[in-house]
């Protein structure tokens, strides 16, 4: 069941700094969530962010970290620990979307899709399940954010790249 109090509740937000992040981030925290922003770029972004957030009364703090880093990953959730004691929720929006065609994808920009929208989110699910347990908690939630990207390389979009060439 969805708790419509989200007052004092610790929201991990990847990418919370820009685009739908940034959104989901303002939203939250209108609702009196403790928020943590990760930002990977944009730091006056997630500065600022902050800044709004606790000028209105909240809680807020913005770390960074490379999230393709396993010990990034690590330090992230050690630094959240030690902003508010725990991570009851975690929002993973962060993702990679390499906007290329059938005619220039490689082994490498296969790699970034794989390595940002499927590795990173399972190590972040992975630590904040483990933080639980070591919290003796059995309650948090988890929410994997996708996006439209993948719907650029259906057929007509590749028949159309082909036709071009």
């Amino acid at each position: 069941m969805i708790n419509p109090n989200l007052k004092g509740i610790v929201i991990l937000i990847t990418g919370g700094n820009s685009g739908i992040g940034s959104a989901i981030t303002e939203q939250f925290a209108e609702m009196g969530s403790k928020i943590i922003i990760h930002y990977y770029d944009k730091e006056e972004k997630a500065t600022q962010l902050v800044r709004t957030i606790q000028e209105s009364g909240g809680e807020a703090v913005a770390i960074y970290a490379d999230l393709r880093q396993e010990q990034d990953i690590d330090q992230l959730m050690e630094k959240s620990i030690k902003a508010f004691g725990t991570v009851d929720a975690l929002i993973n929006n962060v993702a990679a979307c390499v906007l290329d065609t059938i005619f220039d994808t490689t082994g490498e920009t296969i790699d970034e899709h794989f390595e940002m929208n499927a590795r990173v989110p399972v190590q972040l699910m992975n630590r904040f399940v483990l933080l639980h347990k070591e919290q003796g908690k059995k309650e948090g939630s988890i929410v994997n954010i996708s996006t439209d990207a993948s719907q650029k390389l259906r057929g007509k979009f590749l028949m159309e790249q082909v036709k071009q060439h």
